[in-house]
């Protein structure tokens, strides 16, 4: 339990699916998930993550942006906002 500075072994499984996870210092979020459009190419898939919080809790929040990713708009949903609360 507690802090820690090496990828979790749920980090390295999520990169291997061509899915980039970031630990950054973080004030008022504990993660997000995003979309990184490059120069008209593909958009890469990253997950950030708050640095300084427990591993438990960035378990919990790898999880949880990693759904969010999987449940991404697509044409079919009217309203995008909505995604969120799938």
């Amino acid at each position: 339990m507690g802090l820690e500075s090496r990828p979790s072994a749920q980090a390295r499984g999520i990169e291997e699916r061509a899915i980039k996870v970031l630990s950054t210092p973080l004030d008022d979020i504990d993660g997000l998930a995003a979309r990184v459009m490059r120069n008209g190419r593909h958009g890469a898939r990253v997950i950030v993550m708050r640095r300084d919080i427990w591993v438990e809790r960035k378990r919990f929040n790898l999880a949880h942006e990693l759904g969010h990713m999987v449940m991404m708009p697509t044409a079919e949903v009217e309203d995008p906002a909505n995604v969120r609360h799938r």
